[in-house]
C-alpha cells in the first residue's frame, strides 16, 4: 500500500511541473486538466498511504497537493478574467480554501523547516494575488467570500512573519531564492531581502547562478516600476544606479548559465540603460557611435543569442524586446519582422495588445510613408492582413487600440478597407469603416483632411454596398465562384478529362497588392525558384503576407505563387507541372482548407510525381492548422507549425 502511495504522488507531483516545463506548449486547460488529475492523485496517495506511509512522507505529499491547489486557482484567476460567472467564482473560492488549509496543515507539522517556510511565502502570495485579482475585477460578492481565507493567513503571519520563514531556511540558497520569486512580485524589499541572505550563503555564480538572475530581475523591476511612477526620472543617477546594479548581477549571472531568459533579462537591462540617455542621437556629427548606440547593439546581441537558446524563439517577449531594439537602431523591417514572430507567438484571445499595436504602428506608417503606389499596395494588403489577425486573436482588447491608430492613420485605414473590398471580403471593410465611422463621431481631423476622409468613406461604403448587390444579383453557383475563387472545370488534354476543383486566378487589380518578387534564386542547383508553395486559396493571405515576407522579403530566397507568378494562357496544370520542375523545394501548406480541395490533392500529386528522383527531401509539408495530415504526406516529417514557426528550421531546409 506504502509502495501504491508513493507512486501515485510521484506521478502527481510529475504532472504539476510538467505543466511548468519551459518547453511544454501545453496551454489552458489543458493544463488545468493535469492540474486536476495531480489533485485526484494526491488525495488518493494522502488515503491509501495513511496508516502506512511515514509522517514525514505524507506530509510532503500534502504540501505539493497545497502547492498543486495554488495552481489550479491561479488558473481560475485567469479565466475569470475573459469569463465570470457562478461557476469560475466557486472553483475560486473552493481553491482558494484547499491552498490555506493545505499550507496551513504543514505548517502545524514539527520538524519541518524547509516545507515551512515555503508554506509560509505560498500562503501569504496565495492570498495577495487573490486579493489583487478580486479588486481588479471589482467582484464585491467574491471579495465578501475570501474575507474569512484572508484573516486565517493574517493570523498565521502574525506568528510566523517571512523574516521567521528566511530564518528557517538560511543556510539553503535553492529554497531561498525559490521562496525569493514567490515574493517577487508580491513584496520586492522583502524579495531582495532573501536573495541578499540567498548569496551570503553561496556567492559562486556556477552554483547560485539563479541568485544573481534574481537580483538582476528585481532591480530592474524597480527601474521600470520608478520611471513609470516618474517618467522624467529615467536619467537621475539613483535610477541609472539600479541599472548598472543590473546589469552587473545578470553579467555575473550569465558566468553560471547562459539561458534564453538570462540573456533576454540582460539585454532588456541594457536597452533600458540606453532609453534613459538619448536614443535619438545614435552618432554624433563626425559619424562616431554615441553610447545609446554602443548599448543598443550590445543588446540586440543578447536578444540574438536568447533566440538560439533553449526554444527562446518561442518566446514572444524575446521577439517584442527585440524588436523594439531594431526599431531604435533605424532597421525598421527587420522590427517589422519580430513583431510579426511576437504576435505569432501571442496566445489566442490574450488581453495583452502590445505586440500588435506596434506591428500596426509600424505597418500603417509605412503606407504613409511609401510614395510609390506599386510599393504602397502591396505593404497596404500586408497591413489588412495583421489587421484581420488584431480584429480575430486581439478581440477581447481591439477596442483599446485601434481608435487610436485610427486617429493617427485615417488614410491608411481607409486604404485597408478599399483592399478588403478588392478581394470581396466585404465584412472586413465594413468593420474598417466602422471604426473610422466611430472615430470621426468624436474626432476631427484637420478641416481638409477631415472633409476628405468623409468622402472616402462615403465612396468606399458605396461600392461595397454595389459589389455585394451585384453579387446577390448573380447565380448561386456564380457567387460559391467569386467568393472562393474556386469552381469545377475540365481541362482535356492537360489532365484526362478529369474534374477538379480549380481556383480562378486573381484579377489585375488584385495583384496589384501582391508581394514584389525576389529578382534571382540563391539555390546553388540551377533551379529557377528556390521553393514553389501548395496551399488552398483560402490561406493566399498567410502565404503572400507571413511566408513570403519572411522568406522573400527578410532572406530574398525566390519563391513560386499561383497568382503572382504563372503564367497567363497557360493550362493551370501546365503551370503547375513547370513550377515544381523549376524550384529547388516545394512547401504544402496543410490545412483543413487544403485537405478539402480536390485542386490541393491534385497539385500534391504531381509535386510528389516530380520529385520522386530528387528525394522526398525536396517535398516540405507544412502543418498550420489542426487537421489529418493527408495519406501522399503521411510517410514526410512535417513541420508542426501549430503552435510555434521554426522558422529557423524551414530556412535550414529550404536552403540545404
Amino acid at each position: 500500500m506504502a509502495c501504491v502511495a508513493r507512486s501515485m504522488a510521484e506521478q502527481a507531483f510529475a504532472l504539476t511541473y510538467n505543466c511548468f516545463d519551459k518547453d511544454e506548449d501545453d496551454e489552458g486547460t489543458e493544463q488545468t486538466e493535469k492540474f486536476l488529475q495531480a489533485e485526484n492523485l494526491y488525495q488518493s496517495a494522502i488515503r491509501i498511504g495513511n496508516a502506512v506511509a511515514q509522517a514525514r512522507e505524507k506530509m510532503t505529499w500534502s504540501f505539493f497537493r497545497a502547492f498543486n491547489n495554488k495552481r489550479i486557482l491561479s488558473q481560475y484567476l485567469t479565466v475569470s478574467v475573459h469569463k465570470y460567472d457562478e461557476e469560475v467564482k466557486e472553483k475560486i473560492t473552493t481553491n482558494l480554501d484547499k491552498t490555506i488549509a493545505g499550507f496551513a496543515e504543514v505548517l502545524r507539522q514539527e520538524h519541518t523547516p524547509l516545507y515551512k517556510a515555503q508554506a509560509l511565502v505560498y500562503m501569504r502570495c496565495v492570498m495577495s494575488r487573490t486579493e489583487h485579482a478580486v479588486q481588479h475585477m471589482y467582484l464585491q460578492d467574491l471579495q465578501i467570500d475570501i474575507t474569512r481565507s484572508k484573516e486565517e493567513v493574517t493570523a498565521f503571519l502574525q506568528v510566523w512573519p517571512v523574516k521567521y520563514a528566511i530564518d528557517l531556511v538560511k543556510n539553503n540558497h535553492r529554497v531561498l531564492n525559490t521562496m525569493a520569486l514567490a515574493l517577487k512580485s508580491e513584496n520586492a524589499a522583502e524579495a531582495e531581502a532573501t536573495i541578499q541572505v540567498s548569496l551570503k550563503t553561496e556567492s559562486d555564480p556556477n552554483i547560485n547562478w539563479y541568485g544573481y538572475l534574481l537580483k538582476g530581475e528585481l532591480a530592474l523591476e524597480k527601474y521600470k516600476r520608478t520611471t513609470k511612477e516618474h517618467p522624467q526620472s529615467k536619467g537621475d543617477p539613483d535610477n541609472i544606479e539600479l541599472l548598472n546594479s543590473s546589469i552587473s548581477n545578470l553579467k555575473t549571472c550569465l558566468e553560471g548559465m547562459k539561458s534564453s531568459r538570462n540573456y533576454n533579462v540582460l539585454g532588456e537591462a541594457i536597452m533600458k540603460l540606453a532609453f534613459s540617455k538619448s536614443c535619438t542621437v545614435l552618432h554624433t556629427d563626425d559619424n562616431r557611435e554615441t553610447e545609446a548606440n554602443t548599448q543598443l547593439t550590445q543588446a540586440l546581441h543578447c536578444f540574438n543569442e536568447a533566440l538560439k537558446k533553449d526554444h527562446g524563439a518561442r518566446h514572444p517577449t524575446t521577439h517584442s524586446l527585440r524588436a523594439e531594439c531594431l526599431k531604435h537602431l533605424g532597421e525598421e523591417k527587420q522590427a517589422v519582422e519580430s513583431w510579426k514572430r511576437a504576435v505569432e507567438l501571442d496566445r489566442e484571445s490574450t488581453t495583452y495588445w502590445g505586440n500588435i499595436k506596434s506591428l500596426l504602428a509600424m505597418l500603417l506608417n509605412q503606407c504613409r510613408e511609401v510614395k510609390d503606389a506599386k510599393v504602397r499596395q502591396p505593404a497596404v494588403a500586408e497591413t489588412a492582413f495583421f489587421l484581420r489577425v488584431a480584429l480575430s486573436k486581439y478581440h477581447l482588447v481591439s477596442n483599446k487600440f485601434l481608435p487610436k491608430l485610427v486617429k493617427q492613420f485615417p488614410e491608411q485605414f481607409l486604404q485597408t478597407a478599399d483592399y478588403f473590398k478588392t478581394t470581396n471580403d466585404f465584412t472586413m471593410a465594413r468593420r474598417v469603416l466602422d471604426y473610422v465611422n466611430q472615430v470621426s463621431q468624436t474626432f476631427r481631423w484637420p478641416p481638409p483632411l477631415n472633409q476628405e476622409i468623409k468622402e472616402r468613406r462615403r465612396r468606399i461604403e458605396q461600392e461595397v454596398d454595389e459589389c455585394e448587390e451585384a453579387i446577390k444579383m448573380q447565380e448561386p453557383g456564380s457567387m460559391e465562384h467569386e467568393q472562393t475563387a474556386a469552381s469545377d472545370v475540365s481541362k482535356k488534354g492537360a489532365i484526362g478529362g478529369e474534374v477538379l476543383e480549380e481556383r480562378l486566378p486573381a484579377t489585375e487589380e488584385q495583384k496589384e497588392y501582391m508581394p514584389p518578387e525576389v529578382e534571382n534564386a540563391k539555390n546553388a542547383k540551377g533551379f529557377d525558384y528556390d521553393f514553389f508553395v501548395i496551399h488552398s486559396a483560402k490561406d493566399a493571405e498567410w502565404v503572400n503576407y507571413t511566408l513570403l515576407s519572411k522568406l522573400e522579403g527578410e532572406h530574398y530566397l525566390k519563391g513560386c505563387i499561383a497568382d503572382r507568378d504563372f503564367q497567363l494562357g497557360k493550362y493551370v496544370l501546365d503551370n503547375i507541372t513547370a513550377a515544381i520542375k523549376k524550384s529547388a523545394k516545394v512547401l504544402i501548406i496543410i490545412t483543413p482548407d487544403l485537405v478539402q480541395s480536390k485542386w490541393c490533392k491534385h497539385e500534391m500529386k504531381e509535386a510528389l510525381h516530380a520529385k520522386v528522383e530528387e528525394g522526398t527531401e525536396s517535398v516540405i509539408p507544412i502543418l498550420l492548422m489542426d487537421c489529418e495530415v493527408p495519406n501522399e504526406l503521411k510517410n514526410i516529417t512535417y513541420l508542426d507549425a501549430r503552435k510555434h514557426f521554426d522558422w529557423e528550421h524551414l530556412l535550414r531546409d529550404i536552403q540545404q
